[in-house]
């Protein structure tokens, strides 16, 4: 039975990690925008 937690949570934690991969790549490409847009009112 331990082995099968370890398993889901080894399976949880690779979901996070792409969860968060994924918000940290949205939240880049927001602030390129930002950046852009801001450069633009210069």
């Amino acid at each position: 039975m331990r082995i099968r937690r370890n398993g889901e949570l080894e399976a949880e934690l690779a979901e996070i990690r792409d969860y968060l991969q994924s918000m940290q790549e949205q939240h880049e490409a927001a602030n390129e925008e930002l950046q852009a847009a801001n450069e633009g009112d210069e």
